[in-house]
């Protein structure tokens, strides 16, 4: 696949991943459900009673739509993606023009009140959509350049940016990682015959080599097939590295 932006694409690459949550949020020191919501550009949060519904405002200029992603391990900060007017519109193909749209990470801790924008040092483009929260203050962001998608992983503040897929290698989405954190899954689709595909995809953070080649075994007991030769070969490899 060629990892260039189609609407159809971009719509289902995206739909699901960031723009609807649901968490626990302190209130006196006590756990309340609550959910927050998009509509009409902006983020709404709700009791999971339905009440208490209200939308956030953020005195920030030129942000056009607001919406929510992951929750943060203290339970009381979000991860933000806010969107300048966008680019794209009548004369303005939405394959070309959209991801020239400016958009921005922020956090904001539900308990203070505070609105912290994240991920503006050394930044690859001005559209980037947030995809996962990793360990270690890092995350996984969707950046798009030239129509042309790529994830990496980078520090919150935007440093140290490692590429995570290869450029051109499609719009994953539906991005989870295994409990410690040293497998990631996504989904990604491929085009064929004018269909679009999905296909899971496993990769590794940290993860040594003969842990990636044991997982690989785990994968094939899993139901996963692989040759008699690949099997062989991978144990041939567990034994050599120890």
């Amino acid at each position: 696949m060629d990892g260039k932006l189609y609407r159809r694409k971009f719509i289902a690459a995206t739909a699901g991943t960031i723009f609807s949550t649901a968490c626990a949020t302190m209130n006196g020191g006590r756990p309340r459900g609550r959910l927050f919501f998009t509509s009409d550009g902006k983020t709404w949060l709700v009791n999971v009673d339905g009440s208490g519904l209200r939308a956030l405002e953020f005195d920030v200029p030129n942000q056009a739509t607001w919406q929510p992603g992951a929750f943060f391990p203290d339970g009381r900060r979000i991860l933000l993606l806010s969107m300048e007017p966008r680019r794209d519109g009548p004369g303005r193909p939405f394959e070309e023009y959209y991801t020239q749209t400016p958009t921005h990470l922020w956090t904001f801790d539900l308990v203070s009140g505070d609105l912290v924008e994240i991920a503006k040092r050394d930044r690859l483009a001005v559209f980037y959509t947030p995809q996962l929260l990793l360990r270690d203050g890092r995350i996984l962001v969707q950046v798009v350049r030239g129509k042309i998608g790529q994830v990496y992983n980078m520090n919150l503040d935007g440093s140290d940016a490692r590429p995570f897929t290869k450029e051109g290698e499609g719009l994953p989405y539906g991005f989870s990682a295994s409990p410690d954190g040293r497998r990631i899954a996504f989904a990604d689709t491929n085009e064929v015959d004018r269909r679009f595909l999905p296909s899971v995809k496993i990769a590794f953070i940290d993860l040594p080599r003969v842990e990636r080649l044991r997982f690989y075994l785990k994968l094939n007991r899993g139901g996963t097939v692989h040759t008699d030769e690949e099997i062989d070969r991978v144990r041939a490899l567990i034994t050599a590295e120890g």
